[in-house]
């Protein structure tokens, strides 16, 4: 894809990371909430 990109005129720069996420959902499978977390960072998905 980088390749490709190149070849349209796109400047690229790779780099190692632009940051980190946690995300909370709606569970699509039942009552409540699903959690996920950036395992690169400190931190976790949380909820009450």
């Amino acid at each position: 894809m980088l390749r490709e990109l190149e070849e349209r005129g796109h400047k690229l720069k790779v780099v190692d990371s632009l940051g980190a996420a946690q995300a909370v959902g709606v569970n699509p499978n039942g009552p409540g909430f699903v959690g996920a977390h950036d395992p690169r960072v400190e931190g976790r998905a949380a909820g009450w």
